[in-house]
Order: structure tokens, then C-alpha cells, then sequence
């Protein structure tokens, strides 16, 4: 047998000892670029940073609206429309983050209700200091709900395994308040419409 041009070519160029028969990164590179394996393992690595910016977005909004769901008698309190805003660009960041519709919507429903307590108490009160409270209970709920949500963007797929007993749970606390809540609450899911 003798030796082609091609094997004599390929001998002269790839000698040496950084040269052998075993495939380095760069050639596994170059056949997984080949393949189209890179572009689709380039895109999920991306997608997957671009997804957990989206899931930091709605944890920001998660505390501006919990910060603003309470009223004061003080001018740097928070106002209503404040609130408002901050329940948009929550809902905004996680129609975008593909964040589940129950838990947002019973978030919502929760932090509104309490909300709209917050303010009551702060015309039953004109102005009084201690002005703007709510139902310890409901309190509880709105945080138990709120929790849910940032259990869901820390991690997504092992929180929704029990998303909808937890769900359901807060829910059944909530109707079982006193009717003062369950109204607000009520009230609440008409004030918004939900996506």
C-alpha cells in the first residue's frame, strides 16, 4: 500500500506532540457545532439566564407591592395608584416569566383586600398615627401567598408540586375570617381583572 498525498500531507501538518489520535475540546466542539447540538445547548443556556432574570423581575415587584399595601396616615406613605402601578408591573414581569395564574391571582386578590382594609382603617381613624392596620389573619394570608410566590421563582418545578394544596389552603383560611375579610376579598376580586 503506499501512502496518498493526502496522508503525506496530513502527516507533515499534524505532527508533533501536541497532536495525537485522541479528540481534544476543540474537535468535540467543532462536531457538536456540526451536529446543530451547539446552537440548540447555546440557546438553553441563554434562555436559562434570561429566565432567571425574569423571575428576579417579578421577586422586585413581589416587594414593591408589599411595601405599598399599606396605607398611612403620613404623606410618605404609600398612595393608592402607587399600589395600582406596583400590581402591573407584577402582573407584567409574571405574564412574562410564565409565573402560574393561581397563585398570582390569589396573591393579588390578598394583598388588594388588604389594601383596601389598610385604607378603611385609615378613614376610621382620621389620621390617628396607629392608622392603616388589617386582620392579623389576613395579614398572615397575604404573606403565606406572597411566600408562595417567591417559592415558585427560587424554584420553579419543585414548588409547583404542592402549588395548588398550598393554594387551596390559604384560600380555605380565608374564607373562614370574619365576614369584614371575606367581603374585602370579595370586593378585591371585583376591583381587578386578572389576565
Amino acid at each position: 500500500m503506499t501512502d496518498s498525498p493526502l496522508t503525506l500531507h496530513r502527516a507533515t501538518l499534524c505532527s508533533g506532540p501536541e497532536y495525537s489520535d485522541e479528540m481534544d475540546i476543540s474537535g468535540v466542539a467543532s462536531i457538536i457545532g456540526a451536529l446543530g447540538i451547539g446552537s440548540f445547548a447555546g440557546q438553553y443556556l441563554i434562555g436559562s439566564q434570561q429566565r432567571r432574570q425574569l423571575r428576579s423581575d417579578v421577586l422586585r415587584y413581589l416587594a414593591i407591592t408589599e411595601r405599598t399595601r399599606w396605607a398611612g396616615a403620613s404623606s410618605s406613605d404609600s398612595s393608592f395608584q402607587q399600589f395600582k402601578d406596583s400590581i402591573r408591573e407584577l402582573e407584567t414581569a409574571a405574564i412574562i416569566a410564565r409565573v402560574p395564574r393561581r397563585p398570582l391571582r390569589l396573591y393579588i386578590q390578598l394583598a388588594t383586600a388588604a389594601r383596601l382594609m389598610s385604607d378603611d382603617d385609615v378613614e376610621q381613624k382620621d389620621g390617628q398615627e396607629e392608622a392603616g392596620g388589617i386582620n392579623t389573619v389576613l395579614g398572615r394570608s397575604v404573606r403565606l401567598s406572597a411566600a408562595q410566590l417567591s417559592r415558585l421563582m427560587w424554584s420553579p418545578w419543585l414548588a409547583r408540586a404542592g402549588m395548588k394544596r398550598r393554594a387551596s389552603a390559604i384560600e380555605r383560611e380565608v374564607q373562614g375570617l370574619d365576614e369584614e375579610v371575606v367581603s374585602a376579598v370579595d370586593k378585591a376580586k371585583q376591583f381587578h381583572t386578572y389576565y
